[in-house]
């Protein structure tokens, strides 16, 4: 299982970015894995932290 902090999840919420064109073609060569977010990072992202 592969955790995504909560700058992964902030660059994954950018429509039309370079960064995120990039993470998402990382996670694509991982495809046999699980991805996960962990609480703590819904509570920041929540909360703007």
């Amino acid at each position: 299982m592969i955790l995504l902090d909560t700058n992964h999840v902030s660059i994954l919420r950018m429509p039309q970015s370079e960064r995120r064109t990039r993470l998402v073609e990382r996670m694509t060569l991982a495809h046999d894995e699980r991805f996960g977010i962990p609480i703590v990072v819904v509570e920041e992202t929540m909360r703007g932290w």
